[in-house]
């Protein structure tokens, strides 16, 4: 079989179109796992709007602005 400039030039052009694509996804990934492991360390009063972080994710935590109490997971009081 031989290799002709045709074939070849496309070849290339795939792997370059699946070496970005790959390179895509797993920056995007990537992306998405930080911001995540980043949004759980940050809370936001439900009071006076400030954000403010919390190193060990408790279940309620007290606003350092206001003292008001802030409650994390699905089953919060909203009003």
């Amino acid at each position: 079989m031989t290799l002709t400039l045709p074939v070849f030039l496309a070849t290339l052009v795939a792997l370059v179109f699946v070496w970005v694509s790959l390179d895509w996804l797993f920056g995007a990934l990537r992306h998405w796992h930080e911001t995540s492991r980043l949004r759980k360390n940050f809370w936001q009063c439900h009071l006076c709007g400030k954000h403010y972080r919390e190193q060990n994710q408790p279940k309620t935590s007290e606003c350092p602005s206001c003292s008001g109490k802030n409650v994390r997971g699905g089953h919060r009081k909203l009003g």
